[in-house]
């Protein structure tokens, strides 16, 4: 059984480009199971397919008439220049305070090398990656024992850790537990399908108590 966020984690790396080898073998490192892979690929190729095609435009109305010009109200060539120039000094001075305004976060960007980028969003990756693979571990649990554990020592699996080395936090809610909030600190990236605040990011139980 995967999960929703499983399913849209795995549309995402397809629609930013990534081959579904180049998936496969990212969720395999990290412990995922085969078939829940081949089921979340199968699954995002057919989102991928639905998004290309609410992007196709409709064909434009060639046979409307086009509004004929009103003699009368033609400006004169210098009104029209006038205009031209005005835009034209205001684009101007609305670009140069932009520019004055961004200077300090555009240095600091440059401050920020891309190999330290690039290391923490693989870094980051690999955190949303084990926290799925403990949601699913989660819920089914809940499938079996219609509760959510106390601690995740008790799922027949082998608990990812953060890059640091240390272990995610979990939290379960109630006696016994019908609900969990699961998180994890992410440092460079964000997504339509997952919500991060404050520098983290929370999963919530699918069943129980919402």
């Amino acid at each position: 059984m995967i999960n929703q966020q499983l399913r849209e984690y795995v549309s995402r790396k397809i629609s930013e480009g990534k081959t579904k080898d180049e998936v496969r073998s990212a969720l395999l490192a990290v412990g995922w199971e085969e078939a829940d892979i081949d089921e979340a690929l199968n699954v995002g190729d057919k989102q991928v397919e639905a998004l290309s095609k609410e992007k196709v435009q409709a064909p434009a109305d060639d046979n409307k008439p086009e509004p004929k010009a009103d003699k009368h109200h033609k400006l004169p060539l210098k009104v029209f220049l006038f205009d031209i120039l005005s835009f034209s000094l205001g684009a101007l001075v609305v670009f140069i305070a932009f520019m004055f305004l961004a200077k300090p976060n555009i240095i600091q960007d440059n401050e920020q090398t891309p190999t330290g980028f690039q290391e923490k969003q693989a870094s980051d990756e690999r955190r949303v990656t084990d926290l799925l693979k403990i949601q699913t571990a989660l819920e089914k649990y809940y499938d079996e024992h219609k509760s959510y554990p106390i601690s995740l020592d008790v799922l027949r699996i082998n608990i990812p850790k953060t890059p640091s080395g240390s272990k995610y936090s979990y939290a379960p809610i109630g006696s016994p537990a019908e609900a969990y909030t699961l998180n994890a600190q992410i440092d460079s990236i964000g997504s339509q399908d997952m919500v991060v605040e404050g520098g983290f990011l929370t999963l919530k139980n699918m069943q129980g108590q919402k």
